[in-house]
């Protein structure tokens, strides 16, 4: 699995445009970690921030930690629900929407 920048991902990323009616932005802080098993605990590889995920209709910025895991996966795996939780998103499972 390749290595991913994380410094570069961010810095390639386009800087937003200063909208006339902002939203209000509410950050608490978080206690969240990536601690499965005392004897696995692994340092994040970073963190890619207030990248702008679609939920419904909204944009909304996340935090996200980027793990660097030994296994060979054609797949993403997204841990973690807290972001969906700040909007109010219901998710069906069954038809893989969310709103």
């Amino acid at each position: 699995m390749p290595k991913i920048d994380v410094a570069r991902l961010n810095a390639l990323r386009p800087k937003p445009k200063p909208s006339e009616n902002p939203p209000e932005t509410v950050r608490t802080p978080s206690d969240d970690g990536v601690d499965p098993m005392e004897v696995d605990r692994r340092n994040s590889g970073g963190i890619v921030r207030d990248l702008e995920v679609q939920i419904g209709n909204a944009l909304v910025p996340v935090d996200f930690h980027v793990l660097d895991i030994k296994v060979n996966w054609n797949s993403s795996l997204l841990l973690g629900r807290a972001f969906l939780s700040k909007v109010g998103a219901v998710c069906n499972l069954q038809t893989t929407s969310c709103v």
